[in-house]
């Protein structure tokens, strides 16, 4: 296997865990309580996981259009 088929395999596998984290966070990010941590690994999801992949994850609009509420405007 070369190295690109060898990532393509470690990103596909990695979805399903940033699909899992995306529902955590919506929750989480509702909370004032935890809405710090929360933003922190959307900010790092958001780093890992290019928008076209996070659109193409099960949950993946839903995901975003709850987020948007409750985030930041810079």
């Amino acid at each position: 296997e070369s190295l690109t088929e060898r990532r393509k395999v470690v990103e596909n596998e990695r979805l399903p865990i940033v699909d899992t984290l995306f529902s955590y966070v919506i929750d989480w990010n509702t909370n004032t309580r935890h809405s710090t941590e929360a933003q922190i690994i959307i900010q790092i999801l958001f780093s890992i996981t290019s928008p076209e992949k996070i659109l193409q994850l099960p949950n993946g609009q839903k995901c975003i259009e709850s987020l948007l509420p409750y985030t930041g405007q810079p």
